[in-house]
């Protein structure tokens, strides 16, 4: 959901590993000058953040792609195409208590409405999906979390 570490955790992992491609698929949705969050431009920001990862994948370059990932079919054809090629791939899930959400949004710049956040934690909620580890971000440390994805991703590539 909005305002579980996504960001944060992404960008400290990606500067930690050699050879990554981080990219931000609300970043990508953001290219649009007239961007709106409908499902549309969510496909559509899917689309080329896949050709994106295709692309750093076929010339050697590990891929951190980070989003909120509420729905599954968003996810499916990144997790298709990395298995489709025999590429390895690995899926975590941020999150934190409503409360500890709300904290977040109300004490920082964010660029949604507390309303906004709400409907997503909620799909969040409602839509949870298998991944390889769940963290929640209210009790452990954005360089607790990229330490144990690190290690994750050590140990499953041997």
């Amino acid at each position: 959901p909005a305002a579980a570490g996504k960001t944060a955790v992404a960008r400290k992992l990606w500067k930690q590993l050699p050879r990554t491609a981080l990219i931000e698929l609300d970043a990508v949705k953001w290219l649009v000058s007239d961007c709106k969050s409908d499902d549309s431009d969510l496909r559509l920001a899917g689309r080329a953040g896949l050709e994106m990862a295709k692309t750093y994948l076929s010339s050697g370059v590990s891929v951190i792609v980070e989003k909120a990932f509420c729905r599954k079919k968003y996810l499916l054809p990144f997790v298709a195409y990395a298995r489709r090629k025999k590429i390895r791939v690995l899926v975590y899930n941020l999150e934190a208590p409503w409360k500890t959400i709300e904290k977040r949004i109300k004490t920082r710049e964010h660029h949604m409405s507390l309303g906004k956040a709400e409907r997503i934690f909620g799909e969040y909620s409602r839509n949870l999906f298998k991944v390889d580890q769940t963290f929640d971000t209210s009790s452990s440390s954005i360089k607790e979390i990229v330490d144990s994805i690190k290690k994750d991703a050590l140990r499953k590539s041997s």
